[in-house]
């Protein structure tokens, strides 16, 4: 220490702080020490502390300014002295550092959830700067020296333990955080259409449009509306308790198609897209539908280019079209009027400038002046032949809407609340996910549950002509598996999937060459028929492929693989239904095969088969099979020889007096045409590069451009849809043939209810078309074949619930549930259609016991409608298509309900083929399209079919169809500019090139050629020989000239 050279030093005991402060006091007091010296630089301090405290932890304070420093430089524990170092005097005091303390810290559950790649936001707030460290499982990522500190953590599935601690290190004192941080997989809470126990879901999950191909959704805009959330109490619970099971859908703005027109409002309903209403600042005043319980279906929302000639229409939905009366001489007018069914609408008529909207309203239940059509007249045409108006922006809602109240049922759910905001329903009973089910929910949406001990189920709609898989939004990676794609195979029941589609890098709107994999592994599976043991199955491109017998039953086949040899062999029939083959009847297979039984041996433990193939016998297939064994018939299947194709099961035999039958249980049939793959092989823009114990597939040779609004042939019938939209977003998705689909499933058609004693009709079908021959069980036995109208009579002999199953070779089996209730003379029953046109009568006939009553009210949607005749007769007809409940009542009866499906009629046209010959034109010259135009809806109706070029209407023919009908129409087309043409009718097209072709070099070199031989001909030749041959030289000439001629002709139109 520097000497002092005039000095007077003070030191003052006070026990008043100067400031606050976080340590606590060690010395007696605060000391206050002053110097009038001059000229130092560094001084010594040492003020005593209590014996008390812990001496080790024990500081100097010394107060500069505001804050407190920290100057300790030694200590003195015999003495109980701290020493410290200063260049200015002030205040001075003795203490302990305050212990470090966390404030604060996010997130305040310390075993936070998250899925994967899921950004998770740690923080901490200390009481006073420290050095604060971060570790993962024990690694630090991150050390701070400061007051708060946060880490942004986003990871893959599993357990994490985040650990942070913050030290001061003069004092040594520490705290700490710890968060057991589990992070789940990406489809945790939401994302796959399949809920498995085995598959570590969480049990409260959600269904979104996103990912369940049932729902509204707008890829276009990212636009959603319906969601539905299932609450499990565990993971094997399968019964649902009442509120368990909620569906929200809330509107949404959706774009018109015509992009002038702005916004309209939408919402989804029971898997439906309806409209429910228009917003402020839109093309028409606002009108809330969805408040006031009412949702009309979209029908028409396009932006296509229409021509309507003076006096001609434009065809609307449901009965409706615009026509075009006249037009201004000055081309800026033209007057319209509605037509519904063929008659002018009240108020309708309406001139119209171009550039401007007719619209037309009317009331929509007991909403007012709702615009049910806008058409946008684009311009206006006024020739000297032709009077025209140009359209282009055509909206369309339904004049019929849904009505929906709080307190309504739909299936299980019952409506909740109904607002502005959306509508609620929730489950208003509980219900059971029994295994091997189909749980009907609402509307047409449906839960299938596996036949398996493991809780396995999924929302389905059928009649879906889309499947989508789970849509991926802006992101480098994502996996499909079939549990988000209903594209690729997944066996229900085993829960064994074989096929993925990953993109493992997607940059920009792009994937690069082998970024995207398609892979399937061979899963072993058993066979439908249990005996048989297993087999090896592999699915690929969305089909079930037969990969090799494996685990099988010797008395089968113990060694055959195709994949190994690079084969497939499609599954063409593996079931376990019972079937009937009485002598000299068959069993219909799959192509073109049938087992016929020509024999049964007196016993009744033999019969006799041959295989039939395209109705010969197959050379080799007749063989003698006992009770309890297999008939097995052998092919060779490309490069492997004896595969067996065909296995079926018989259970018994039966000899009778007037009936000789084989009674099957179990067939199994591969197809004999396999496919051949091969490393190299392309499949779209997918190349095989390896079959090694499965297949993989990658797009090895091109960089895949995910441009906006392209639709993109991945493989077979795998697609991607890309949205219209500067974000990228798309999924895959393949298309399903709806009728071919439904032709190859059987329904049950019977009463819900019944009453003991009853004979019912059970009629099964498939599509629209009656089926004969199926196999009907009541409770599990069987009571008969369907006869030619595909129906079966049966007397209900007990009460009670029960099962009727329909099963035929080569259909998917159906099943259905019926209630049937002990007998009572004084139960009413209604004999009725449950389905029918809302043009026809609805007749019904009231009976209790076997007697017709008369005097019986009649109510409909608990409106009175009339009292039954003498006869319990009763006829009606309905004011408006839907569901409706029929109520029948009488003094001394128990009353019944029926519920009726109304069908609106309408007349639907669409094109089932389509035909452009030639496909390749020169300009001028004509191609020749044509199309078959069915009406696929449920009455007679005239339909305007238009031929569109490039979008554009070129030509149209009206025709007037019944509904099944099929007629044919031709269209001829010519197009004098070269390029590349798209035709379409309806919903179907194809392309048409149009190119321009001169004549060739070598046709000309060949004429001039000619030419100049019969010019030297002429020149070389004799005089005298000239003159008798002259006529014929000249005459040879003409003829060549004409030959030329027509050579250039076919050449200009080649």
């Amino acid at each position: 220490m520097r000497s002092l050279f005039v000095s007077h030093t003070t030191v003052v005991a006070n026990n008043t702080s100067p400031g606050s402060h976080d340590f606590t006091r060690a010395s007696d007091y605060y000391y206050y020490i002053d110097t009038t010296a001059t000229g130092y630089s560094n001084i010594n301090i040492s003020i005593p502390y209590a014996s008390t405290v812990d001496e080790s932890l024990v500081k100097l304070y010394h107060r500069n300014g505001t804050v407190w420093d920290d100057v300790t430089t030694s200590r003195d524990d015999s003495g109980n002295k701290v020493y410290g170092e200063v260049t200015s005097l002030s205040p001075f005091v003795a203490g302990v550092p305050a212990p470090i303390g966390i404030d604060n810290f996010e997130p305040d559950n310390l075993e936070p959830e998250n899925v994967e790649w899921e950004i998770r936001t740690f923080s901490i707030t200390v009481n006073q700067i420290a050095n604060i460290v971060w570790e993962i499982n024990g690694s630090t990522v991150n050390t701070t020296s400061a007051l708060t500190s946060s880490i942004d953590l986003s990871n893959s599935s599993g357990n994490y333990n985040i650990t942070v601690t913050a030290t001061n290190l003069t004092s040594a004192s520490s705290a700490s955080k710890r968060w057991n941080w589990t992070v789940h997989h990406k489809f945790y809470y939401t994302g796959n259409r399949i809920w498995a126990a085995d598959m570590s879901l969480n049990t409260t999950y959600t269904w979104t449009p996103q990912s369940f191909s049932g729902f509204f959704y707008d890829i276009d805009n990212d636009v959603s509306s319906e969601t539905m959330t299932i609450t499990l109490a565990s993971e094997t619970s399968r019964n649902i308790d009442d509120g368990k099971l909620v569906y929200e859908s809330k509107p949404v703005n959706i774009k018109y198609e015509h992009d002038a027109w702005g916004n309209y409002t939408a919402i989804g309903f029971l898997a439906a897209k309806y409209f429910a209403g228009y917003p402020d600042g839109g093309v028409v005043d606002d009108v809330d539908m969805v408040s006031k319980g009412y949702l009309s279906e979209v029908l028409i929302d396009e932006d296509d280019k229409h021509t309507i000639t003076i006096g001609s229409t434009l065809p609307l939905k449901e009965g409706y079209a615009l026509k075009a009366i006249d037009i201004s001489v000055e081309d800026t007018l033209v007057r319209f009027v509605l037509l519904k069914d063929g008659e002018e609408v009240s108020n309708s008529d309406e001139i119209v400038n171009k550039d401007d909207d007719y619209i037309h309203e009317k009331k929509i239940g007991s909403v007012s002046d709702v615009p049910i059509i806008i058409v946008h007249v684009e311009t206006i045409f006024h020739g000297r032949e032709t009077d025209a108006a140009f359209i282009r922006g055509v909206f369309q809602i339904s004049d019929s809407p849904t009505k929906i109240e709080t307190g309504d049922t739909y299936g299980i759910m019952k409506v909740e609340s109904k607002s502005s905001s959306g509508i609620k329903m929730e489950n208003d009973d509980s219900f059971d996910l029994s295994r091997d089910s189909t749980v009907e929910i609402m509307g047409d949406i449906k839960f299938k549950v596996a036949d398996s001990e493991t809780l396995r189920f999924a929302p389905f709609v059928e009649g879906l002509e889309e499947l989508r898989g789970t849509v991926s939004c802006s992101e480098g990676a994502f996996d499909w598996t079939p549990f988000n794609f209903e594209g690729l195979y997944y066996d229900f029941d085993t829960g064994f999937s074989s096929e993925t589609l990953t993109v493992e890098s997607a940059s920009g709107s792009s994937i690069g060459k082998n970024e995207l994999i398609y892979e399937s592994k061979p899963i072993n599976t058993k066979f439908e028929h249990n005996d048989w043991g297993m087999y090896d199955l592999i699915g690929f491109m969305a089909e079930k492929y037969f990969a090799a017998y494996n685990n099988t039953n010797a008395e089968i086949s113990s060694d055959k693989d195709l994949l190994l040899k690079g084969y497939l062999s499609k599954v063409l029939i593996d079931e376990d239904d019972k079937h009937t083959i009485t002598i000299g009847s068959t069993l219909p297979l799959k192509e073109g095969y049938a087992l016929k039984a020509i024999d049964i041996s007196v016993e009744d433990t033999l019969v006799r088969f041959v295989l039939l193939k395209d109705g010969e016998e197959v050379s080799g297939s007749d063989e003698i099979v006992d009770k309890g064994k297999n008939y097995v018939y052998e092919k060779k299947v490309g490069s492997v020889s004896d595969v067996p194709i065909v296995v079926v099961h018989v259970e018994t035999v039966f000899h009778g007096r007037e009936t000789d039958a084989a009674f099957t249980r179990g067939v199994f049939q591969i197809s004999e045409n396999p496919i051949e793959l091969d490393r190299g092989d392309e499949y779209g823009i997918m190349e095989v590069t390896s079959t090694s114990q499965g297949i993989e597939m990658k797009n090895k040779e091109e960089t895949i451009s995910l441009d906006a609004g392209d639709t993109i042939d991945v493989m077979g019938e795998i697609r991607f849809k890309v949205a219209d939209s500067d974000t990228l977003r798309f999924y895959p998705f393949i298309t399903v043939d709806v009728e071919a689909e439904a032709a190859s499933k059987l329904s049950i058609t019977a009463p819900d209810t019944a009453s003991k004693r009853d004979t019912i009709t059970i009629t099964v079908t498939a599509g629209s078309e009656s089926i004969s021959g199926a196999d009907v069980e009541f409770d599990g036995e069987n009571i008969g074949i369907t006869d030619v109208n595909g129906e079966v009579l049966y007397e209900l002999t007990n009460a009670g619930s029960f099962i009727i199953n329909a099963t035929k070779l080569g259909y998917e089996s159906a099943s259905k549930t019926i209630t049937v209730e002990e007998y009572s003379k004084t139960q009413l029953r209604i004999e009725s259609k449950s389905e029918l046109l809302q043009t026809d009568t609805f007749e019904l006939t009231v009976t209790a016991g076997e007697t017709n009553l008369s005097g019986v009210d009649v109510s409909v949607d608990d409106n009175p409608v009339g009292v039954t005749d003498t006869g319990g007769f009763f006829s009606y007809m309905f004011d408006t298509s839907g569901t409706h409940t029929v109520k029948v009542e009488k003094e001394g009866y128990d009353a019944a309900l029926k519920t009726v499906n109304v069908i609106e009629p309408s007349a639907e046209f669409k094109a089932i083929a389509f035909n452009i010959t030639p496909v390749h034109v020169t300009h001028k010259e004509p191609v020749f399209i044509t199309a078959d135009i069915t009406n696929t809806g449920n009455i007679k109706g005239e339909h305007v079919v238009e031929l569109r070029i490039n979008g554009s209407v070129v030509a149209s023919q009206n025709t007037t169809l019944e509904p099944g009908c099929v007629t044919t129409l031709n269209f001829t087309y010519t197009e004098s500019k070269p390029g590349s043409y798209f035709a379409e009718i309806e919903n179907m097209g194809g392309e048409f090139q149009v190119v321009k072709k001169s004549i060739g070099r070598l046709v000309y070199a060949g004429i001039i050629t000619a030419i100049g031989l019969i010019v030297i001909y002429l020149v070389t030749m004799r005089r005298e020989a000239i003159a008798p041959i002259a006529s014929k030289v000249v005459a040879a000439k003409g003829q060549l000239a004409s030959r030329l001629s027509q050579m250039k002709t076919k050449i200009k139109k080649s």
